[in-house]
């Protein structure tokens, strides 16, 4: 175990709130967590950066998610039992932020109001309302990689493929056993849709399902940006800022909401 599994939550939070924030908890709501790169306390210190993995992250992630996961903890998600994950990727739709550009401003004649709106999401996908911690063990990958891998990091996808193992509904040769082998985690959840529809308001998942469908963003073609018609994939890639930015802004509220409750 490193520094960073020994680090209390509640107090790491509190520093951070008063030295980061101005002692305003609410401000985390939109705070970009990739601006914590090399900070040596509430970063990722001696560890690789990611925002989704940063010593505050985690921090949150134990104090509002314990009652989804009871073995949670900062020492389990330093040990990498648990292992936070960004819920909508940026990447996926519009590529890599390249000086100040997105990747797919060089492919499509993206119009001025929508490229403000990429530009916007790049910064939302890095704020807590978009992170949750996910069970992290693993068969011959993990679930944070098997998303991509499969469902090419649709969150909506995955959590379809969740809920069919819960049900007990489907069998896949690969997310089969890698959801067995997390069976610490999802095993309370299987077998009932009140094991589903609890583990999804225990991660602040809702949002995903308030029509019932789950499904929010096109099939998988749609990572496929040549073998779609320019202007459908930008209406689409539009539909999945707006989504996912309420989604986002949503889960924050409630976050910050749990966050007063346990810290005060």
């Amino acid at each position: 175990m490193t520094d960073s599994g020994n680090l209390n939550p509640y107090s790491l939070l509190r520093s951070f709130t008063m030295t980061r924030l101005d002692g305003d908890l609410d401000r985390l709501k939109d705070l970009d967590l990739s601006d914590l790169r090399g900070d040596r306390l509430f970063g990722c210190p001696n560890r690789s950066f990611d925002s989704d993995d940063t010593n505050i992250a985690r921090a949150v992630y134990v104090l509002v998610y314990q009652k989804a996961f009871p073995t949670l903890s900062m020492e389990t998600l330093d040990d990498r039992t648990y292992r936070g994950d960004t819920m909508n990727s940026f990447r996926t739709l519009f590529g890599k932020m390249n000086d100040g550009k997105a990747e797919i401003e060089d492919i499509m004649d993206v119009p001025e109001p929508l490229s403000v709106k990429i530009h916007r999401f790049f910064h939302t996908c890095h704020t807590i309302g978009n992170m949750v911690p996910l069970p992290n063990k693993k068969t011959t990958t993990t679930l944070n990689l098997m998303r991509a891998r499969l469902w090419n990091d649709y969150f909506d996808h995955f959590l379809i493929a969740v809920r069919d193992y819960l049900y007990e509904q489907s069998y896949h040769e690969t997310f089969t056993p890698l959801m067995e082998a997390n069976d610490f985690a999802f095993g309370p959840y299987t077998g009932t849709e009140w094991g589903f529809a609890t583990l999804l308001e225990r991660l602040l998942l809702q949002g995903y399902n308030d029509d019932g469908s789950l499904m929010h963003s096109l099939p998988i073609a749609l990572k496929q940006k040549k073998k779609l018609p320019q202007e459908l994939y930008l209406q689409e890639a539009e539909r999945f800022i707006d989504f996912s930015t309420r989604l986002i802004s949503d889960r924050a509220e409630l976050i910050i909401k749990s966050l007063h409750l346990k810290l005060h």
